[in-house]
């Protein structure tokens, strides 16, 4: 009998079915355990043969396609008691799951290939180690990616392999001292310690770098930001002169960080500029969404809003297409302030409740807060103060729930926090973060000086509420002067307004006056409509206060047409007319109309 009429027969019998004719005919068992009754009658030296024979017509049959078919192939010559080609094809099918970001199918690979690695060689073994390592990370299961970083020092240990110990090493040192699950920075220093007296015992100068980078990171984590600078540096040295390019574009990304955290504005967007076209180049999108991130934050405080504008659109298209969560909620929290800050408000906050709710979609919760706070801020510019106090609240909320939000973050929510507030006359909200951000930094806001440069300006609020208005003058001054150093421009505009309005307080116009043009200037520089109008009003009531009835008018109507701008950009009625109903746009618009 031929093979078609065996397979009529046992389908006459109802053991399988014809499952297609194109584009070739497949047949399927009726139950699976008569699958299991088949295979079990087999001997086991003819499974292994069908097995193999299997595998061969697949990879004969198609050779184009042996990556998609990896898996299978592996489980066919794994069955067929092929160890070589098993361990081949499962790392082939990991590396298949990991380009396309299927990081649990990539583990799992990774995993079938180390079952049978007995006889691999060095490079195998630390590829399959460390990849599968990774994936752990990137789905968040560090436990487990340190445990596959000891079995892989235990194994070269028993190999009496030196190279692949020190990867090891180096790679459970990198989980330990960065933010992660399993972070311990004297754990992690104690073995990036080991890596680099190892490293350079074997004469590994690669390995060195990578080391000394992971070592800086550790110092910078553990709050000493200029020995982590200066190790980074060491790193980065010995990573140019050896050309190594991915390790060089890691150490610009930590440098970002590094810097910042000392104010170091100008190298921290150095670091970014170098780092952005390596991402590029080498195709690591979620990297290259962190850079362009980075550069934005300092591009936002600068109050280069357009080229934030342009930088966080590319971040927030890429992390959507990967389903970065958290690259995707700072993304869309710096667009939207970039959006806002120029004028387009309505669109900003569609930005900013479409990322928030993606970005929670997707897992993340530090993210997400930003958005809220930057949310916060939108509405309260607008006069939506219900809105802004709701996302407050909420922000209150996520973040008493969240114990390992970064201070960073933190004081960064204070700043935001405390303009919106301030906008919409209420301090409540600024005590609620204060107190949160004391529990979660161990001190009070302001304590030193990268604190004060984020929380000052909601410190001199604080007093100015409470009628201090000499005591909040003087913060503000010591504030500005660290904006000035700084370069810091996107925040003096509105702080130079707070300025101006606590010394005409106490009786200083013409210091007030001066303290407005330097404002008015900035904000035009920069596009800052959002901020310009207010300024351009206040200028206006005290060119009007001195009897300049002429240029009062002037600035008068160039305020009343960028609020018209505002206003025509809202789209919610009900936004555009809180915003018109603001006692402040009011005023300026009697004997002008914005509606």
């Amino acid at each position: 009998m031929s093979l078609p009429d065996h397979l009529d027969v046992l389908d006459t019998t109802g053991l399988i079915r014809l499952a297609q004719l194109e584009p070739e005919v497949e047949y399927l068992f009726r139950h699976m355990m008569v699958q299991d009754a088949a295979y079990e009658s087999l001997l086991k030296q003819d499974r292994r043969k069908l097995h193999r024979a299997v595998a061969a017509v697949l990879e004969e049959s198609y050779p184009e396609r042996i990556d998609a078919l990896a898996a299978v192939l592996a489980h066919h010559y794994a069955l067929a008691e092929d160890h070589t080609r098993a361990c081949l094809l499962y790392r082939r099918a990991g590396d298949a799951a990991f380009t396309q970001f299927a990081n649990r199918e990539a583990a799992n690979h990774y995993q079938a290939a180390l079952a049978f690695a007995d006889d691999a060689d060095s490079e195998t073994l630390r590829h399959l180690y460390t990849r599968r390592g990774r994936t752990l990370e990137l789905l968040i299961a560090y436990p487990e990616a340190a445990e596959t970083y000891v079995q892989m020092e235990q194994v070269g240990q028993m190999r009496g392999d030196a190279s692949l110990r020190l990867q090891a090493m180096m790679a459970y040192a990198l989980i330990h001292c960065t933010p992660s699950t399993v972070f311990d920075v004297d754990r992690g220093l104690a073995a990036a310690e080991n890596a680099l007296l190892l490293a350079r015992e074997i004469g590994d100068r690669a390995a060195e770098a990578r080391t000394l980078w992971i070592t800086s990171m550790g110092h910078y984590l553990d709050g000493d930001s200029l020995r982590g600078i200066d190790l980074a540096n060491q790193a980065l040295e010995i990573a140019r002169e050896l050309d190594l390019t991915e390790l060089t574009v890691f150490i610009y990304s930590d440098l970002i960080n590094m810097y910042a955290s000392n104010l170091q504005i100008e190298e921290s967007m150095e670091a970014a500029n170098q780092a952005i076209p390596l991402w590029r180049s080498i195709g690591n999108w979620p990297m290259l969404a962190f850079a362009l991130n980075a550069r934005t934050t300092w591009d936002l405080i600068k109050g280069n809003f357009a080229q934030a504008q342009t930088a966080t659109q590319e971040s927030t298209e890429l992390t959507a297409a990967i389903d970065n969560g958290e690259g995707l909620g700072f993304a869309t929290a710096q667009l939207a302030e970039a959006v806002g800050m120029q004028g387009h408000v309505g669109e900003a906050i569609r930005i900013g409740i479409d990322g928030i709710a993606r970005s929670e979609e997707l897992g993340s919760s530090h993210t997400s807060a930003m958005g809220r706070v930057k949310l916060a801020l939108l509405y309260s510019h607008i006069g939506a103060c219900e809105q802004a106090r709701k996302m407050i609240d909420d922000l209150v909320e996520q973040t008493a729930e969240n114990h390992l939000l970064p201070v960073q973050i933190l004081m960064k929510m204070v700043l935001f926090t405390a303009r919106a507030t301030l906008l919409c006359g209420s301090t409540e909200g600024v005590k609620a973060i204060l107190k949160m951000f004391e529990q979660s930094a161990g001190q009070p806001a302001g304590n030193d000086s990268i604190s004060f440069f984020f929380t000052g300006f909601m410190l001199a609020a604080m007093k100015a509420a409470s009628g201090d208005h000499a005591s909040a003058l003087d913060l503000l001054e010591q504030h500005h002067a660290r904006i000035i150093e700084t370069g810091a421009s996107g925040y003096l505009p509105e702080e130079n307004l707070a300025r101006s309005r606590l010394l005409r307080e106490l009786g200083r116009d013409d210091e007030a006056y001066d303290v407005l043009i330097e404002a008015r200037d900035v904000a035009a520089s920069t596009g800052a409509r959002l901020i310009q109008w207010r300024i351009l009003s206040e200028l206006a009531d005290l060119e009007a206060v001195q009897g300049n009835d002429d240029q009062a008018a002037h600035y008068q109507r160039k305020a009343r047409g960028i609020v018209q701008f505002i206003a025509d950009g809202l789209g919610d009625p009900q936004l555009r007319a809180g915003f018109l109903a603001q006692p402040e746009v009011r005023a300026l618009i009697r004997g002008g109309s914005a509606a």
